[in-house]
């Protein structure tokens, strides 16, 4: 007996002196004490498959804090204990809401590999029964260590049932993830009970299905419950008060956080409100929908949450016996034909069938959570597909809706947001504050009715203003920008993230919100019109054919060589038997088209470089077409040619003389053709000084933008000025090019392409070869350009851009 005693001695100091040898290794400590006692958590779970080893130490009688779970080969309730309920062995700890959770056996500390299944918890508590137990710990807990998923906190003594202390890693979870809707309910409160409290506290919910064995849950099934929004408080303090293990999934109306699917509610809003309003009591205690609002709801998640996965022919021609899936989980097929033929609805039982009757019902979800719901839905892919070819859009290519949401129009941030989107690319058709009733229509019909305030800290409030625009040269989305928004038509409709950036950052951290919402393609553009304002559909679209005539160019074109078109579209085409460079100004680009016109018309006699007008429309400019020796690219490695940049000098003196600032000025906007030489190109931004500088060097485009500059100015990551534009280029500082003689400014330049340009070929080539891996790059495109940059006319138009 007293060697039994001295080997289980020897065994316990081993073992602690491992698990804190453990505890060092994976950067805990070697004693951790805890902030409060185990029996002031609110749920701890101790899972083991021989005994349940520490109830004593953390079971708090008056709350039931602890449930010990014994996996064992048949589910044998624990008469002796309460608080200890047999379970299958098929359980997965991962199926509870255990803040702790407590293992202690090889077979499960094994499964700490899969931090998939203890994500949900915030701690681990690890006590290992032996040596085998504590080894097969250890992999899992390195590499979710070194993946930063947990943190080892330390070691400490964890007193048993038989008051013998027991070494114990105690492991907290870093990136802990709660299941969205999924909740668990006590196995001491029950299922009865659980529902008998919520009608007496007259919470409004409704079971959606399979109620009809209720109170008893088949294995591997859950209870499916939509709740009122100003319900759900009651339900998650009654759920959250002890541990529990019997699932539900629990959604609200307008999908708050933490109950939504997919990032959206579950059911439309609207259609939510009625399954809420048609329940009915069943078995005393149970709210379940009425037999036909049953029907509506099951037809509903059968084929636009399941899909094909129901089980259901996606029509009668379909060859019934073929397996359209694995055995579903329900024989939906059966089910909605018994309740039809009970309720005396005339459908079959197809995809298509109850697609177009919960059509013709109104309870058809819109077109854009129709676009969400298909990431795993063959069926619903192939719908989307086939709308995007109907009539009635086959004439708004680049529309595009916006709605600004009330906290924006609170700050007065829309002229803001109007004027980024305008700035982007988009020609605004209407603009409209939307009515009470259209706040109502847009709220529950769009974006699958989730309107809550996302990732940041306060919402932005409901839809409260629609802006209609249309971009006349969409943009081919990235893959990384398709990788987030699958079904974007436009990558300019990326603006939006923009948008949110950009006024975000006016306000402090826990002010941000989400400032605007918009369609990804135009099928959503315009079901988003036909939700918010039906009335102006027509004549949006004569609207867009408007414009789009008055974009069109009717001469013809050799080449389109435009590459983002924020403000125009620019085109090599034949005009009068010649090539010539014709540039298109968009809707709204209208200051842009005269600036430019006035340059030509008012100095294009006066001065060499400004190119000759041939000729000008009411929103375009045609040039002739200039034979560009220069070829010059931003970052090249190589300086321009003195004599050019000494007439650069020279053409900004003319405008400063007269008063004017051509504010884009630079390199790239420079054209050395072979018979007519110096030529500059893109007077967009030209501007009149209101008090002209008191010299050239101090003209803005040398030396920056001052502060309050209230003139346009392009979209520069770097300062406008002389340092950032010009120097890499030149290789000489302002002054030194002014007043420098020419064979002092040739040495200069020698010593700076010798230590400069080295430095920037090495970083080109370095930048070249990370774009090859870069995901965000359109490979096709790039192959495009560089073919078309081979040929001397396409460097040459390039810079009419």
């Amino acid at each position: 007996m007293n060697l039994q005693k001295i080997l289980n001695f020897i065994h316990y100091y081993q073992l602690v002196f491992l698990v804190k040898f453990s505890s060092f290794f994976l950067g805990g400590k070697s004693d951790v004490k805890l902030d409060k006692p185990l029996q002031k958590f609110n749920k701890i779970i101790e899972i083991a498959s021989t005994n349940i080893r520490f109830a004593s130490c953390c079971l708090n009688h008056e709350s039931n804090n602890f449930l010990g779970l014994l996996i064992q080969d048949s589910c044998v309730n624990n008469e002796q204990n309460k608080n200890i309920l047999a379970i299958d062995k098929s359980y997965s700890i991962k199926n509870n809401n255990a803040d702790i959770i407590i293992l202690s056996e090889k077979q499960l500390l094994q499964r700490l590999w899969f931090f998939n299944e203890y994500k949900h918890t915030q701690y681990i508590l690890c006590a290992p029964s032996n040596f085998a137990s504590l080894l097969s710990s250890l992999p899992g807990l390195l590499k979710n260590s070194f993946l930063k998923r947990i943190q080892v906190i330390g070691f400490l003594d964890l007193e048993d049932n038989w008051g013998i202390k027991q070494p114990t890693l105690m492991i907290e979870i870093l990136k802990r993830v709660t299941p969205n809707a999924r909740r668990y309910i006590s196995p001491f409160l029950g299922v009865e009970s659980f529902f008998e409290i919520l009608s007496r506290k007259q919470v409004k919910y409704t079971i959606l299905r399979w109620f009809e064995d209720l109170p008893t849950i088949m294995p591997g099934e859950d209870i499916d419950m939509l709740v009122a929004d100003e319900d759900l408080e009651i339900i998650e303090t009654l759920i959250q008060k002890q541990p529990g293990i019997i699932p539900c999934d629990i959604y609200t109306v307008s999908g708050l956080p933490g109950t939504a699917y997919k990032n959206m509610a579950y059911y439309p809003p609207l259609l939510a409100r009625q399954i809420l309003e048609g329940s009915i009591t069943y078995k005393k205690h149970f709210r379940v929908p009425k037999p036909k609002i049953y029907f509506y709801s099951l037809a509903y998640h059968a084929i636009y949450h399941k899909g094909q996965k129901s089980g259901i022919p996606t029509s009668l021609n379909e060859n019934t016996d073929s397996k359209l899936t694995l055995a579903p989980e329900h024989e939906y097929t059966d089910i909605l034909s018994d309740l039809a033929k009970s309720l005396g609805i005339e459908v079959d039982i197809t995809i298509e069938s109850l697609d177009n009757f919960l059509n013709s019902i109104n309870w058809r979800p819109s077109q854009d959570t129709l676009a969400r719901l298909d990431s795993r839905n063959i069926w619903l892919k192939n719908k989307s597909q086939s709308t995007a070819t109907t009539d009635e859009i086959t004439d708004i290519n680049g529309l595009a809706v916006f709605f600004i949401r009330q906290k924006a129009l609170d700050l007065k941030l829309e002229q803001k947001i109007i004027e980024l989107l305008t700035k982007e690319g988009f020609s605004l058709i209407e603009t409209k504050i939307l009515t009470p009733e259209e706040v109502k229509r847009v709220k529950y019909q769009v974006r699958g009715g989730n309107w809550g305030k996302g990732p940041w800290p306060e919402s932005g409030g409901d839809p409260a203003m629609v802006l209609v625009a249309v971009d006349l040269m969409p943009l081919k989305p990235t893959d990384a920008e398709l990788a987030k928004q699958p079904h974007l038509s436009n990558g300019r409709i990326a603006i939006k993230n923009q948008i949110r950036d950009v006024i975000n950052q006016l306000l402090s951290a826990e002010q941000q919100f989400n400032t605007i919402h918009s369609s990804d393609n135009e099928r959503e553009a315009w079901n988003y019109l036909q939700i918010a304002i039906p009335d102006k559909c027509t004549e949006v679209k004569h609207r867009i054919a408007a414009l789009r005539h008055d974009f069109l160019t009717t001469y013809p074109i050799k080449q389109d060589l435009t590459r983002f078109a924020k403000r125009a579209k620019v085109e090599l085409i034949e005009y009068q038997n010649q090539l010539a460079v014709k540039k298109t100004f968009r809707p709204g680009c209208e200051k842009f088209f005269k600036r430019e016109l006035f340059v030509c018309q008012s100095f294009g006699q006066q001065y060499f470089a400004i190119p000759t007008l041939i000729y000008s429309g009411s929103n375009y400019l045609i040039y002739p077409y200039y034979d560009d020796l220069l070829l010059f690219q931003n970052r090249q490695s190589r300086l321009l040619p003195l004599s050019v940049a000494k007439q650069a000098i020279e053409t900004l003196n003319f405008f400063y003389e007269r008063g004017y600032a051509p504010i884009d000025f630079q390199p790239a906007n420079i054209i050395v053709d072979r018979h007519d030489g110096f030529k500059i190109i893109d007077f967009e931004f030209l501007y009149k000084y209101k008090n002209r500088p008191g010299s050239l060097e101090e003209c803005y485009e040398l030396a920056g933008l001052p502060n309050d500059f209230d003139g346009d100015k392009p979209d520069f990551k770097l300062k406008l000025s002389y340092e950032t534009r010009w120097k890499p280029y030149v290789g000489l500082n302002l002054k030194s090019l002014l007043y420098d003689p020419v064979w002092l400014q040739y040495i200069k330049r020698f010593f700076y392409g010798i230590t400069h340009l080295p430095i920037r070929f090495l970083k080109n080539r370095f930048n070249a070869l990370l774009s090859h891996y870069y995901l965000t790059i359109d490979r096709a495109q790039l192959e495009q350009k560089a073919k078309k940059s081979a040929k001397l006319i396409n460097n040459t138009i390039l810079k009419f851009r």
